[in-house]
């Protein structure tokens, strides 16, 4: 079944049909087992006294039928899954699908394997990428798969603890029923009996909440929590120290408030036999897995092209793309850009800002994180949209700042930043690049046998870029021959892409740049050729393929092979390449 649902949530009777087409009765299920806790805690008048509603237990029977019948559905024609009926804490009476990517798969399996192994983990992730959404596969598991007990505490205007206990089958030991409780909001959790067991795990929500969703006792329970970069939900320093294990997700609106800054990782002293706390980073959302999911995940109403314009500006949130104003977002982000310090942008460039948590640091609107590639207990900071990036390096971009650059890769966020430098400038209107040269189709005069390089430098400059609308696509030679607008100019971040990071319709045919900081760059003639066949140049359109270096590195760049037109006659009677070198008072 493919899910059809164009917003965020799915009506209950969508999911039940769903359940009918597997042979399950789900109202049935809810029916059952809501007459079954109605009848024991005689709901109206008790949850009254205790502070629980009749709508803390339908919720509750409904999660614990999504664990228990719930089938993991893949999305067709990709590698992720999904729930398709579960229960929307916030929402009374709502289900909505629960869509897995490998990425969620592998950050609450990283998250469960650390606490098994005695750590308290801290799992973050930045707002709105689905940690709190995805945290039922992860209750799933710990109850379904390790038959763990679960206190399930969600903290909205008040907490509710929602208490899940496996019954399993002496014959094959396999989860047959949950029996299920609910605990009123003043209720202490390390008071919850069953947390007394150092097998179960306490999982709490965070949600909007700003105050802190750890326990002030010790108690011998696992904790696995969701929320985001704030490290007031799990309460600064005293978080790390040793309680037993530990499990969270969290994103990076502001660390000094979910997991406690450096605290989280000390030792509380108690058991010798627990280790401190450790933190695991969660991966944003790809632009493609968002239009591939995009039925499934409330975005179903909207074009890939809206898509793709609002990820550009907001990055892989899905939340941010879900409720995306434009006028308030450049609001949002001039604010943001205005209080950041020069040397903040700095370091954010080269990406070693660690949050410090002053009034000028960075705000989760300029900055996201992202696992590092070896270690996913680590995190590499990177600037949060394409748009972010333009408009960073537009206010604060020095080419000094490559100077220092000892090594030749795209280190730190200097690529990216140098990069949506050119983007901005190329499309703000014409600019004259006083320094530049052309890369010719012959050896150069009296040169030595075997010379090849042959730059020749164009003494009046070179004009280059017009006003264009900047466009995100995932094929940029495909939307740039559909065009004959001269008014666009198309980019893309998939690496197939071949040669060139954005292309755009000019008079005398297409005008393609490479942007790099590195001092010698890809130019393979056979790569050349390609494009200009994927181009089907007619016979008066011409192609120029720009390549911009930062001033202080034009003197010592070139392509490989450095002369990639040579003893190419006829692709170099279609292609002209340029150099041209980029500084900051270029007008």
């Amino acid at each position: 079944m493919e899910w059809k649902e164009g917003t965020v949530t799915a009506t209950a009777t969508a999911v039940s049909d769903f359940f009918e087409e597997l042979g399950i009765c789900y109202n049935s299920i809810v029916e059952t087992l809501s007459k079954r806790l109605h009848h024991e805690h005689e709901h109206e008048h008790e949850c009254t006294h205790t502070g629980i509603l009749e709508m803390d237990w339908k919720k509750i029977v409904e999660l614990r039928a999504a664990i228990l019948r719930s089938p993991l559905v893949p999305i067709p024609n990709t590698n992720m899954h999904f729930y398709p009926g579960v229960p929307d804490v916030e929402k009374d009476g709502m289900l909505r699908p629960v869509v897995i990517r490998p990425e969620d798969y592998y950050f609450w399996q990283d998250c469960i394997d650390k606490s098994l192994s005695g750590h308290r983990v801290c799992g973050v992730g930045n707002p709105g990428i689905g940690k709190s959404t995805t945290s039922f596969h992860l209750i799933r598991e710990l109850i379904m798969t390790h038959k763990r007990t679960v206190v399930f505490a969600v903290q909205k205007h008040r907490t509710v603890y929602y208490e899940f206990v496996p019954v399993v089958a002496n014959a094959d030991g396999q989860v047959i029923n949950i029996n299920v409780n609910c605990h009123p909001p003043n209720m202490i959790p390390e008071t919850i009996p069953s947390l007394q067991d150092a097998r179960s795990y306490y999982v709490p929500d965070p949600s909007q909440t700003k105050v802190s969703c750890d326990v002030d006792l010790d108690f011998p329970a696992n904790f696995v929590m969701a929320a985001s970069n704030d490290d007031r939900h799990w309460g600064g320093a005293e978080f790390t120290k040793n309680r037993g294990g530990f499990a969270m997700a969290a994103s990076n609106d502001d660390p000094s408030h979910h997991w406690g800054c450096a605290g989280f990782t000390k030792n509380r002293g108690g058991d010798p036999n627990k280790l401190t706390g450790t933190f695991v980073y969660s991966s944003s959302w790809k632009e493609a897995a968002m239009l591939s999911a995009k039925n499934y995940i409330g975005l179903g109403h909207l074009s890939d092209g809206d898509i793709s314009d609002r990820y550009r500006a907001v990055g892989g949130s899905v939340r941010a793309i879900q409720q995306y104003d434009c006028n308030k977002f450049q609001l949002q982000v001039e604010s943001a850009l205005s209080g950041l310090r020069e040397e903040t942008a700095k370091d954010l460039a080269q990406g070693i800002c660690n949050f410090a948590f002053s009034p000028d640091a960075p705000s989760s609107v300029l900055v996201s994180v992202t696992p590092h590639e070896a270690d996913s207990s680590f995190y590499r900071l990177v600037l949060s949209s394409d748009l972010i990036e333009e408009q960073l390096a537009a206010k604060f971009l020095r080419m000094s700042w490559f100077a220092a650059v000892l090594d030749e890769d795209n280190s730190g966020n200097r690529g990216n930043l140098f990069e949506a430098f050119v983007r901005e400038k190329f499309s703000r209107g014409p600019v004259v690049l006083a320094t530049c040269r052309e890369s010719l189709s012959t050896r150069p005069p009296k040169a030595r046998a075997g010379t090849k390089k042959n730059y020749q430098a164009i003494s009046a400059g070179r004009t280059l870029g017009s006003q264009r609308k900047i466009v995100r696509v995932s094929d940029m030679i495909a939307r740039v021959r559909a065009t004959t607008d001269e008014s666009e100019m198309f980019y893309s971040k998939n690496e197939s892409e071949p040669l060139v990071d954005m292309i755009c319709r000019v008079a005398s045919g297409y005008e393609a740049t490479q942007v790099t900081i590195q001092v010698q760059q890809d130019a393979a003639t056979e790569k050349i050729q390609a494009l200009v066949d994927n181009l089907n140049l007619n016979e008066t359109e011409h192609l120029t393929i720009v390549y911009a270096v930062p001033k202080l590195r034009y003197n010592e760049f070139s392509t490989n092979p450095v002369n990639p037109l040579l003893d190419a006659p006829e692709l170099a009677g279609k292609v002209k390449i340029l150099h041209v070198a980029i500084d900051d008072d270029e007008q």
